[in-house]
């Protein structure tokens, strides 16, 4: 909150004592509230631990595990000297289910309730995790902590009293942060029931038709915070932090957040006083207040006493705020005492004050939805829970991951703006699955932004209508079998509930040229369809807003055979399907038997119900079915994705009910299945001698985790062992010689959805001659340049040194997949350089087959292939040769002439500047206009660093031509457009207007490259 001004501080002092908020300092602990003094007490005593006596146990890293860590933290916490920043650790191990995190005094309940022995209890049988740090490094709810129960805002709105606001003349203050509750199941079951009609008859009310909400909250305006998107409730502990530099004293601190405070002391009072006598909260209202200057902390407890009535004051409340702890993180002994308090006040929230809430909240619910008779589990709210996790992982997963990470370090570790190094093995499993049921939908529906979430349900509703039919536990058996991730079995109702559902799996290359494989899955149960049609706003029962009407029931046993089967390959067919981007969405084979057998039991089912409920609206017929995985298009996929990233926070992963995320590091040459893998579209991958492929590819600009390069040599046979820089130069060589380059993208756009444009998926023709930029070139020498090794390949692409023939050259594919989204760039410098590699290769065959034909050798003249018969002519080339029509300079070069015969250069008819932006669809025009003219364009070159040389003159060269074309339209235009006729009949001139001269794109990237390339 910003710094406020002296006038208003006068104000605001004279406003607290009229509402009779008191900040009392130093309270001697005998004045301290009976209710609240072993709370106190307990927050007093960590605020005197000393740093060099706490956790000096000889098991303290064994046994209490957490000691220790805080203690480190507290150290790093005075190195650092700077505004804190608590650790955010789990309380609980995903592995073990123990604890890795536990409060040095552990918060208690008042009295000798059920409740408060059954906390002791808990408290007593906690045991400490001992999983290895690795095994835990995965674990999403050790890097998130306690966030599935507690919430917070920054620099949020708290809105003041009417009277208050009208004196103060503002309407709002804005503390730094807030932390309360999150309306999990329990809570939003609860603040959605009724209340009990015996309490409301003792009070003569009735208010039988409100919800427990609209009574602890009639109106928005009496809410102290607002509560769209991801709810607040009940908030417990404010922050106001100032720099070490601001003028705010503490008096002013106090001041700021006065009325912040005695809001939500008022929101919990407001719940104790709605249960009357009823009430079990005996200790009633209590909020934290942490208050810091710059390495200056300070903390205190704000709570509520009966007064009597004075003149000049309000009411008979008064709200005392008492300072318990003040310190300096500068000091070892400061900084563990804060961190110690964080931890005890998040104890004490968990295990008893939110207790507290859900109990008033159940005392006051009638249980119209069960809220008030059953306690259900908050998903994934492990600190809590009371039910026993079966997913322990074995030793062999733990040193598997930790074998993946190290090796997957070595190959990062030869990364460079150059060229990035990678392993075939080493794949990401990822699973999303938006799982919608009528407990969470509204949460989804509110947790979006509330100007797009109409156009996010017709969204995912436009898919729907191929949907099948999954059970619970299907979906969880879907996730154990992607990323090995085990939960919880689900309680029974929701075990029989059915969802309408939609699979699809992606395969691509991340911004960071990892492989990735995504499952992502919207799965809508049949009680939540009409809430999200209604939020879709179309019209019932029609087109997408209706239920699919023959929805499959997918089996599990045929699920995970195809899920299997999305997963099997060998290492090149992984690293294929990531090259092509696969995509598949998961169908149905439709099976007349089930159909029949299913629709005669519907039937008979129908019979024997009686004929009153013959009224009611059709049932849809869901049939057991198989699955089979069948290609897409991604669109699904993007959808999935933008609610992903809309709730994906940083590097956590989202923690909202409505979603199931999970992710596995694998490594493929140790996962064994007993299916055969889905194809891609593309031939097998080729692999050169030294078991590896050249990739290039494009990535969006705003990709955090985009890589500086372009290029990537991946190694796809062998152990996942990272290379040395003398092996990385001789593979790389070896590829660059005799292989061409696969060409793909790893944008995968910006998941923004009211432009979510069409991105390309299940490429085609990915595997051509390579043309830009060179950069399998820069990345070989700067390797060489690091080794001493000033070798540079002779040729590109070619495998001459390993084919019998030259038959090759009628497959290669000169023109491969180029990402749409990004066509134009240096593409008379592209057509130079794959006439100058086929030419080589074709006077490289012409000379080896007469070479052989001088030795007697019956062969082919332009492949060198073997003939029985002395024919010249093998019939491959010669059907090949009646095919060259788009590209004729091809077989101008194979039938031995010039590519561009002179006296024919010149093209001026063609507007090639316009018409070559288009690379996929070049006409031999194009080629001609580009290329022809050029006086080097036969010279011979004796490697890669020789046709560079010539690359960079032709570019020079193709500037000039292309500047001199400009030149003479330009002009042709200007006369045509700079003459007219006056009204005599006499031509006149027209003064011509000032135009701009085309962009020196071609040369101005060749000055870059000739600045920023060391040749060896």
């Amino acid at each position: 909150m910003p710094s406020v001004s002296t006038e208003t501080l006068q104000r605001l002092d004279l406003l607290a004592k009229e509402h009779r908020i008191k900040f009392a300092g130093d309270l001697p602990s005998s004045k301290w509230p009976r209710c609240h003094k072993e709370t106190l007490r307990c927050v007093t005593e960590l605020g005197e631990r000393k740093f060099d006596s706490f956790a000096t146990g000889p098991n303290v890293t064994s046994d209490e595990p957490w000691k220790a860590q805080v203690k480190f933290q507290a150290a790093l916490l005075v190195e650092r000297s700077r505004r804190c920043h608590q650790r955010n650790e789990s309380s609980w191990s995903k592995n073990c289910r123990k604890r890795v995190w536990r409060s040095e005094l552990e918060a208690s309940r008042e009295g000798t309730s059920a409740a408060a022995a059954a906390l002791q209890e808990r408290q007593r049988n906690r045991e400490p995790c001992r999983c290895s740090r690795m095994a835990r490094s995965q674990d999403y709810l050790e890097a998130v902590g306690l966030n599935q129960i507690f919430g917070h805002r920054e620099d949020e709105q708290v809105r003041l009293d009417r009277a208050v606001a009208t004196k103060l003349h503002k309407d709002i203050q804005k503390p730094d942060t807030i932390f309360g509750l999150r309306e999990t199941r329990n809570i939003e079951n609860l603040l959605h029931d009724t209340k009990k009609r015996e309490l409301e008859l003792e009070r003569g009310e009735d208010n039988q038709d409100k919800q427990l909400h609209e009574l602890l909250d009639p109106s928005p305006i009496t809410q102290p915070i607002s509560q769209k998107g991801d709810k607040l409730l009940f908030p417990f502990l404010v922050l106001e932090a100032k720099s070490g530099t601001s003028d705010s004293d503490w008096y002013s601190i106090q001041m700021q957040t006065a009325f912040p405070i005695k809001a939500f002391l008022d929101t919990q009072d407001r719940l104790r006083r709605a249960t009357g006598r009823r009430s079990k909260w005996h200790a009633g209202p209590l909020v934290w207040f942490f208050a810091n200057k710059g390495e200056d902390w300070r903390l205190s407890a704000a709570y509520m006493e009966q007064g009597h009535p004075r003149a000049g004051v309000t009411g008979t409340v008064d709200y005392l705020v008492v300072e318990l702890w003040k310190g300096s993180i500068s000091t070892r002994n400061g900084a563990l005492q804060l961190l110690l308090l964080v931890d005890y006040i998040f104890d004490w929230a968990r295990d008893v004050y939110r207790d507290h809430i859900i109990q008033e909240l159940r005392i006051l619910a009638s249980g119209e939805n069960d809220a008030a008779s059953i306690v259900y589990s908050d998903t994934d709210i492990h600190s809590t829970r009371q039910l026993e996790y079966s997913g322990v992982p074995d030793s062999e997963d733990v040193e598997n991951f930790e074998e993946y990470v190290s090796n997957q370090k070595g190959y990062i570790a030869l990364d460079s703006a150059k060229g990035i190094v990678r392993h075939a093995t080493f794949v990401e499993s990822r699973y999303c699955t938006i799982f919608v049921t009528p407990d969470n939908v509204q949460t989804l529906l509110q947790s979006t932004k509330q100007t797009r979430t109409q156009q996010l349900c017709r969204y995912i509703l436009n898919h729907m209508s191929e949907s099948i039919m999954l059970d619970l536990p299907t979906l969880v058996a879907m996730e154990k079998q992607w990323t090995g991730n085990s939960r919880l079995s689900p309680p029974g109702y929701l075990a029989e509930m059915k969802f309408y559902s939609v699979v699809s799996c992606t395969n691509y290359l991340s911004g960071n040229w990892h492989q990735v494989r995504e499952l992502y899955v919207v799965a809508i149960a049949e009680g939540a369809w009409a809430t999200i049609v209604d939020a879709s706003k179309l019209k019932k029962h029609r087109g997408k807003a209706e239920k699919p009407a023959l929805a499959d029931t997918a089996t599990m046993d045929s699920m995970l055979t195809t899920l299997k089967k999305l997963q099997a390959g060998s290492l090149a067919e992984t690293l294929l399907a990531a090259i092509t981007r696969r995509a598949v969405k998961i169908q149905t084979i439709f099976n007349y038997e089930s159909f029949v057998q299913t629709h005669r039991s519907a039937r008979m089912s129908s019979t024997d119900t009686s004929a009153s409920d013959t009224s009611s609206v059709k049932t849809n017929i869901s049939v057991p079915a198989l699955c089979k995985a069948v290609s897409d298009n991604g669109a699904f996929r993007d959808i999935v994705h933008y609610i992903y990233k809309f709730f994906k926070k940083g590097n956590l992963e989202p923690q909202e009910s409505f979603m199931r995320v999970s992710k596995r590091f694998d490594q493929q040459h140790l996962l064994q299945f007993d299916v055969e893998p889905i194809s891609t579209t593309e031939a097998p991958l080729r692999v050169s001698d030294s078991g590896c492929v050249l990739i290039s590819s494009t990535c969006h600009s705003h990709d955090p985790d985009r890589s500086k390069s372009r290029v990537c040599i991946y190694t796809v046979e062998g152990e996942p062992t990272a290379p040395s820089r003398e092996q990385l130069f001789q593979r790389l060589m070896d590829t660059v010689e005799t292989r061409d380059v696969y060409h793909t993208t790893q944008d995968n756009g910006t998941s923004n959805l009211t432009n979510m444009k069409e991105i390309p998926w299940n490429l085609e023709k990915t595997y051509g001659i390579y043309s830009e930029h060179y950069g399998f070139l820069r990345f070989l020498t700067g390797i060489g340049k690091d080794i001493g090794n000033r070798s540079v390949p002779s040729m590109q692409g070619s495998p001459r040194t390993s084919a019998e023939s030259g038959s090759y050259l009628f497959t290669r594919n000169i023109v491969p997949w180029q990402d749409p989204r990004r066509l134009g760039g240096n593409i008379e410098g592209r057509m130079f350089t794959v006439f100058k590699l086929m030419a080589s290769e074709i006077s490289y065959w012409k000379t080896r087959a007469e070479s052989l034909s001088a030795e007697g050798i019956a062969c082919c003249k332009i492949c060198a292939t073997s003939l029985e018969d002395d024919i010249g002519t093998c019939f491959q080339c010669f059907t090949a040769l009646r095919e060259f029509d788009d590209h004729s300079w091809l077989g101008n070069l194979i039938q031995g002439r010039m590519g561009f015969p002179e006296g024919n250069e010149d093209s001026d008819e063609s507007d090639s500047d316009s018409a070559s932006l288009l690379y996929l669809r070049t006409s031999q025009d194009q080629w001609k206009a580009n290329l022809a003219g050029h006086p080097s364009l036969d010279e011979d070159f004796g490697d890669l660093v020789e046709l560079f040389s010539q690359y960079m003159k032709f570019t020079e060269w193709a500037s000039k031509q292309r500047r001199a074309r400009w030149m003479k339209s330009s002009g042709t235009k200007r006369k045509r457009q700079n003459t007219s006729l006056d009204g005599h009949g006499r031509c006149v001139v027209i003064k011509a207007k000032k135009t701009n001269l085309p962009n020196q794109d071609n040369g101005h990237w060749a000055a870059i490259v000739n600045q920023n390339w060391n040749w060896p």
